[in-house]
């Protein structure tokens, strides 16, 4: 009976065995569920912000193109603008040298005429004289004629 009651025993013990491997396969399969399901998620929370990371990739390609043509048509703008400050600075040039020419004439003139004025001045003094002179002739031709 000593070896029944063993047998019983060790059977007894491997069907416990057995229920506690069960129980833990159950409790393993529940966790792997569980990790499953939240790696199943994950996965999916990744893809949804790889399509938004390709999203947010298009808009900054759009952007990054959009910044490139504003910076062209500034350039552009900058390059026109030097253009014309750079054509304005020649007219100005050209300015400045017609009215240097213009003053260098105005004051040629100015040194003839004075000279003109002088020279006119003492041919006035000379006719006045003349005519004084003459006038005196005159008077004493007359004087001799009375």
């Amino acid at each position: 009976m000593e070896g029944r009651a063993s047998s019983f025993a060790q059977r007894r013990a491997r069907n416990t065995e057995v229920r506690d491997g069960k129980a833990k396969i159950g409790e393993l399969d529940g966790k792997i569920n569980a990790l499953q399901s939240k790696n199943s998620d994950l996965e999916n929370q990744m893809n949804e912000i790889q399509q938004e990371l390709v999203e947010a990739r298009g808009k900054i390609c759009g952007l990054e193109t959009e910044i490139q043509c504003e910076q062209k048509e500034r350039s552009d703008e900058f390059t026109k603008i030097n253009s014309k400050i750079s054509q304005s600075d020649d007219r100005s040039t050209k300015i400045g040298a017609d009215l240097k020419e213009i003053d260098s004439k105005v004051a040629e003139m100015s040194r003839k005429m004075e000279a003109d004025l002088v020279d006119e001045r003492q041919r006035n003094r000379e006719l006045e004289r003349k005519i004084a002179e003459m006038k005196r002739k005159n008077d004493d031709l007359e004087t001799q004629l009375y």
